[in-house]
């Protein structure tokens, strides 16, 4: 993602790396793909954690600059994440993501 923010940075606006991104994620197998490569993991500690807890998590900014909320809640509705076993973790990360920032539910982000 630092790549697309140096391109728009670079070109001046964000109209050439949102036009990659969108061409990139044309299909579902590209929209999976490049949810896995949108998500960070984190881990947290806490006093008398026996072992770190994994977070799984999106930069809403990043997903409202190149993709677009309402557009990436359309795709993830779309697709059914079994169908990608590979990306199923951050397909189904991104959306409940995207009901929270929605408002469609309340929850943690990091489940």
């Amino acid at each position: 993602m630092f790549q697309l923010y140096r391109w728009k940075d670079y070109s001046g606006s964000f109209d050439e790396p949102r036009c990659w991104i969108l061409d990139a994620i044309s299909t579902d197998d590209g929209f999976a793909s490049m949810a896995t490569r949108m998500m960070s993991t984190g881990t947290s500690h806490s006093w008398g954690d026996r072992v770190s807890k994994v977070h799984n998590m999106f930069n809403r900014e990043t997903i409202e600059d190149f993709i677009g909320i309402n557009v990436a809640k359309a795709r993830c509705d779309a697709i059914n994440p079994a169908d990608f076993s590979e990306h199923e973790l951050s397909l189904r990360t991104l959306h409940n993501h995207l009901e929270i920032w929605l408002g469609i539910k309340e929850g943690d982000l990091f489940y």
